[in-house]
């Protein structure tokens, strides 16, 4: 298994509540569906937790946790198109649900 880093991210209101209605209808929890779908985007392998969500916050912070490699595919995949990270791992999520996303704060948790 391959070591997860985690991001503390803060979600557009309606990309969140996305994510969290996805998690909702197939028992999952917010993580999951997101990271789920990036690894899908970047092709890389993902093993969801299997954790139901554990309550539903309104906290503007979300900690998100992925698969180093995966990170790195997205950090490799952004450098090509001189973004961040940060927004084009926004610019799927918006688009696979799709909602309108607007600016985001994201910090290396260590």
């Amino acid at each position: 298994m391959s070591k997860r880093v985690q991001k503390v991210v803060e979600f557009p209101p309606a990309l969140k509540q996305a994510l969290i209605d996805a998690a909702e209808a197939d028992g999952s929890n917010m993580n999951d569906v997101a990271v789920a779908i990036l690894a899908d985007e970047f092709g890389h392998s993902f093993a969801p937790t299997g954790k139901a969500t554990p309550g539903i916050t309104d906290a503007e912070r979300t900690s998100l946790s992925m698969p180093k490699p995966l990170r790195r595919k997205i950090h490799v995949a952004a450098a090509r198109r001189d973004i961040p990270a940060l927004d084009l791992m926004l610019e799927v999520l918006c688009r696979y649900f799709p909602v309108r996303c607007a600016a985001v704060h994201v910090r290396d948790e260590r």
